[in-house]
């Protein structure tokens, strides 16, 4: 049993509440500088507001993970960053933002360690979970190593060409173009797996059911949802709590079934979703941002897409 922090909650609480106040103001400013100015653009430069209003989004984005990171070091669903989305009314539209967690996923890169065991091992009980075919498990870690595909001409002769250069990947999206993979498959897949730097944890506040049971497989399956009960409660502030709590149900056998080091309570990798609409003018952004590890200041590392979409 882990000790409960009611006044340290508490008082997190209300320096949460008071950031989020302080955010509303702080959305304002920023996605309103300018706004008077394109109000009286003409509406052919909509895509032009438009595209501005995704710029203030996402500074809003950064700003929210910023002043998450002040308030505590553990990351958790609790935390204002995950609330379902944010909107932003903005004069004749509107900006939508939805961030998650991508440490929440199972990491495609991980697969890719010379030395890589429990891994593998976790993905392919994580594509059965999820009703996936062998098949394209089996493509997905080709297209990850080094060697790449023993079929390639089955991506030598598309049009266009496609070369799989192997190795670790930078976006999720690389796999649309695995042999087997169907925009329904995808979809599934990416709602549990994700593509960050190979030296990052999961993070076990935010982890989804199923990932926790690919990783605990060896163990009864109460382990994944004891784990969801305990950090429902009360999040795991550190790697140190968390061991406890694993010693605190496993047996003694059970240490070597179970990569408890692979588990983290923080995050430095996030996703967001950005919409924006002017009149009936829609666009989308999506943002990787990257949290720093020594100041906590969080950067874009890449922007993914930035287009029209028909509404």
């Amino acid at each position: 049993m882990r000790p409960r922090r009611d006044s340290q909650y508490g008082l997190a609480l209300i320096n949460a509440l008071i950031i989020v106040a302080a955010l509303s103001s702080v959305a304002v400013l920023v996605l309103q500088r300018g706004h008077g100015a394109r109000v009286r653009q003409s509406d052919s430069n909509q895509v032009a507001q438009i595209q501005s209003n995704l710029e203030g989004a996402e500074t809003l984005a950064r700003l929210i993970l910023d002043a998450d990171r002040a308030t505590s070091e553990a990351d958790h669903l609790g935390e204002s960053w995950a609330q379902k989305n944010y909107t932003v009314a903005l004069g004749r539209g509107q900006v939508q933002i939805t961030m998650t967690d991508m440490q929440a996923k199972f990491n495609l890169n991980w697969l890719t360690a010379s030395d890589a065991v429990v891994a593998p091992e976790a993905f392919k009980m994580l594509m059965r979970d999820l009703g996936l075919p062998d098949t394209l498990r089996v493509a997905i870690e080709q297209w990850l190593s080094e060697d790449g595909p023993d079929a390639m001409s089955r991506y030598l002769n598309r049009n266009p060409r496609i070369i799989p250069r192997g190795g670790a990947v930078n976006v999720m999206d690389e796999l649309r173009h695995v042999a087997g993979m169907t925009p329904r498959y995808y979809a599934k897949l990416s709602a549990y797996v994700s593509a960050y730097s190979p030296q990052e944890g999961l993070n076990i506040n935010t982890a989804s059911l199923p990932v926790l049971r690919a990783f605990l497989s060896a163990l009864p399956p109460s382990i994944g949802t004891g784990i969801i009960e305990a950090r429902t409660a009360e999040p795991f502030e550190n790697g140190k709590e968390i061991t406890l709590w694993f010693q605190s149900v496993f047996k003694p056998d059970d240490y070597e079934k179970v990569d408890i080091g692979r588990f983290v309570a923080s995050s430095r990798w996030f996703d967001a979703q950005i919409s924006a609409k002017v009149d009936n003018t829609y666009m989308v952004r999506r943002v990787v941002f990257k949290r720093s590890g020594e100041t906590g200041k969080t950067r874009v590392k890449y922007r993914l897409i930035t287009r029209p979409l028909d509404h």
